[in-house]
């Protein structure tokens, strides 16, 4: 787990270009404490930053996020909690809490909750303002 902390924490610094692993990890710490809004019906997401060159956003997903793409952001997910079934391109993968997934620019994805709600951070680059979103 040292190993997933350690890689997430050298992507986000890489990707927002913060001075300080030690800040990193506790963004990590602050983003795994934070709790949904009291009701929401599939998917709630919370904007952690955003500028011009990326956005993170903290989702929770009770049952699943419909295939789509984006036609001009790559996508990084970390699996905070819960079990899925992701499907990147034509790969069908099984995620779980700690795993880290690159989507590629333009790449068809999504996912089916499997166990618990599925709650992730999503880094986005550039700056996701919601617009590219491919529905398939």
């Amino acid at each position: 787990m040292d190993k997933v902390k350690r890689f997430f924490s050298v992507l986000v610094l890489l990707t927002l270009g913060f001075g300080a692993l030690s800040a990193q990890t506790d963004f990590h710490k602050a983003a795994s404490k934070l709790k949904p809004a009291k009701y929401y019906k599939n998917i709630h997401v919370k904007k952690l930053f955003s500028d011009a060159k990326a956005s993170g956003f903290v989702i929770w997903i009770k049952e699943k996020v419909p295939l789509h793409k984006h036609a001009r952001h790559s996508e990084t997910v970390y699996i905070l909690r819960g079990k899925g079934d992701m499907r990147l391109g034509e790969r069908l993968l099984k995620v779980k809490k700690g795993d880290i997934i690159f989507i590629p620019e333009g790449s068809p994805h999504s996912v089916r909750v499997t166990r618990g709600v599925l709650k992730v951070i999503s880094i986005q680059a550039p700056e996701f303002k919601g617009k590219d979103r491919i529905m398939l």
